[in-house]
């Protein structure tokens, strides 16, 4: 009923996420804003596997090779929760859950066809075979010409497997697999011939497979052990004129007219953003309950997650940390309507110091459908591979080396200018002195079921307080990336559904944000939208008829990394988005169920997403316009 393209488009939904695209096929999902390009503070699972990128610390939605149909549920978790769901359970979790195969037997078809370059499409079948071994598999292709504004053109192909096997009354193995081609042009129409971020296409490639063996030995208790895999390469060259750079003007700057002169003409360049990604882990879990009012889940992991890169890590070898994690929780009702939560996380890892992640949280339950609850919780997040390892720079080439090492004292005023290799300048040097980010939230919450008058909803109220986040300090070309903002964020949202009349459903969500940097100057206090409203109409109407409605109101704000709000620049202005679905279930030849539906995106018209033609950044603007494409799904 959503009309959604992607797992992203789904999470502006959800009460205190904000999301915004970068560009017309890279979308940012964090919580409360606060971000940049990636939102390094929010866990990303599969299945129970982590999947966000261990060189940039966030989660690359565009390459997620999953379809919408293969997709059982998504759970969210706003706040720390690292003992349950491991290293980066920061700000929040998205645990995405595919569907078991017995689910839905049989050959499933969907697809997107409309302008904008709209054009997705997936296969899915599910059965089992005689040895009793279960199976779901998709393949599929999405595919989008982005925004008119900003080169960003996507094409990707994706495939996916998830297989069942039951070995007897108390073993199961469980088997995933995904693998994905994805095709983007990059870059940005207003920037001159001397920038890597001139139009040029790009390329990526991911695989990833996980492995499970559980065994139950009864209802009270049962344990598992995982291994998983997951590998990533993203290709990106493009060749430029060494003189138009900004590296390259300086130099020249530095050294006129003695280099202008030995090296006339322009210099070709070719610069290489690409990039490789692995992460390797063992998990282990068991869960106990010892009696009918006490249970306990406790585990243990290793992980190794690895990145290489020439531009962002300064080599191609591969740059790597080890992490190291003990957790536990502990349920305990311990009165009739009173329940009791422990848990808590010792992570070790090679980027950063060893830590506790704690949490404590009870829930009353005074009458049935009536939950209040109150939780008190810190965590700490780690630095990513590009935060502490990051050496982004880029080579100068052998001709203006040449003419560098001819002019009598050049590298002298090089060295006292700060450059001391003359063969790669570099614009970030992380020190590696960059440590956890820490987070302490209290909160408070109640959720209620009205069931004679179908009416529920939930409402959380939180306080947080970040220490030591991260920020890039310094000036070229002596930059490092340290731990230096604290920030104080109230945060309350509120969610109702009611369903007035069947076939009827209308949901409200409404977020308020506060944020405030004690850390001068901070671009963090308008990092964040104050108010988020969306609401949902879906109405099932007569001859198979079904319609839905979803509005979104996101008040100004800035993104961390589009433009800086201390130099004056212009907040994003307030975004407002409406999505319209108008479908009709089919009676088609030797399908069981079948739906036609067209679908409008941002009905309301164009307005700007995540950039807002920020000049200090020399990016235009990011302008997001209507898109109207048909959508059919048919199980046979």
């Amino acid at each position: 009923a959503s009309g959604v393209r992607h797992i992203a488009d789904l999470m502006r939904y959800v009460p205190g996420i904000v999301v915004g695209d970068n560009d017309g096929n890279h979308p940012v999902v964090s919580m409360h804003g606060m971000s940049g390009t990636y939102a390094s503070g929010v866990q990303v699972l599969v299945d129970g596997v982590s999947v966000y990128s261990p060189l940039w610390g966030g989660m690359e939605w565009e390459e997620l090779p999953l379809a919408l149909n293969d997709i059982e549920r998504i759970e969210v978790i706003r706040g720390p929760n690292a003992a349950l769901f491991g290293a980066n359970s920061f700000a929040g979790v998205i645990n995405i859950i595919t569907r078991h195969p017995a689910a839905e037997p049989g050959w499933r078809v969907s697809g997107n066809v409309g302008n904008g370059g709209t054009a997705d499409g997936s296969v899915s079948h599910a059965g089992s075979l005689e040895n009793g071994l279960q199976y779901r598999a998709t393949v599929g292709q999405r595919a989008s010409d982005g925004y008119a504004s900003r080169p960003d053109t996507q094409r990707q192909y994706y495939g996916n497997v998830r297989a069942e096997y039951q070995v007897d009354a108390t073993d199961s193995v469980h088997f995933s697999g995904r693998i994905a081609d994805n095709r983007k042009d990059n870059g940005d129409y207003t920037v001159t011939d001397g920038s890597s971020r001139i139009p040029h296409p790009n390329q990526s490639n991911l695989l990833d497979f996980q492995l499970r063996w559980s065994r139950a030995f009864s209802a009270d208790n049962e344990w598992w052990v995982q291994v998983y895999h997951q590998q990533s390469k993203t290709s990106d060259t493009v060749t430029i004129d060494y003189k138009q750079t900004t590296l390259g003007g300086r130099l020249f700057s530095l050294l006129n007219p003695f280099l202008a002169g030995l090296v006339p003409g322009p210099v070709p360049i070719t610069v290489d953003s690409g990039y490789e990604t692995r992460r390797d882990g063992i998990e282990f879990q068991q869960t106990l309950r010892w009696s009918p009012d006490l249970r306990s889940v406790w585990g243990v992991e290793s992980r190794r997650d690895a990145a290489a890169s020439p531009t962002y890590l300064g080599s191609y070898g591969q740059q790597s940390v080890l992490l190291l994690r003990a957790y536990g929780n502990i349920e305990w009702r311990f009165a009739k309507d009173w329940t009791l939560n422990f848990a808590d996380m010792l992570e070790k890892d090679t980027a950063a110091r060893t830590e506790w992640s704690p949490k404590m949280a009870m829930t009353w339950q005074p009458i049935q459908g009536h939950v209040f609850r109150a939780a008190i919780s810190t965590a700490q997040r780690t630095p990513s591979i590009y935060e502490e390892r990051n050496k982004t720079g880029y080579p100068v080439p052998l001709a203006v080396q040449a003419g560098i090492l001819a002019i009598p004292g050049a590298q002298a005023a090089l060295a006292a200018f700060g450059v001391n290799d003359i063969s790669r300048i570099t614009l970030i040097n992380s020190s590696g002195q960059i440590d956890n980010e820490h987070l302490r939230v209290e909160e408070l919450g109640y959720s209620f079921e009205l069931p004679e008058w179908n009416f529920g909803g939930d409402a959380r109220w939180a306080w947080e307080h970040h220490r030591g986040l991260s920020a890039t300090v310094g000036s070229f070309p002596n930059v490092d990336i340290v731990n230096k903002n604290r920030v104080e964020v109230e945060a309350g949202d509120l969610t109702l559904r009611w369903k007035p009349v069947d076939g009827t459903l209308l949901r409200l969500a409404l977020a308020r944000l506060t944020v405030k940097s004690s850390t001068a100057p901070s671009s963090y206090n308008a990092s964040a939208p104050e108010n988020t409203v969306s609401f949902l109409w879906d109405q099932h109407l007569p001859s198979n008829w079904r319609a839905s409605a979803n509005y979104q109101r996101v008040s100004a704000m800035h993104w961390l990394d589009a433009g800086n709000g201390l130099l004056g620049n212009p907040a994003l202005p307030p975004i407002e988005n409406l999505n319209l679905r108008l479908g009709k279930r089919l009676l088609l030849p030797g399908f069981a169920d079948s739906e036609i539906a067209v679908v409008m995106q941002n009905a309301l018209g164009k307005h700007r997403e995540y950039f807002a033609g920020f000049a200090v950044n020399q990016t235009s603007d990011t302008v997001a316009s209507r898109v109207t494409f048909l959508q059919f799904n048919g199980q046979f």
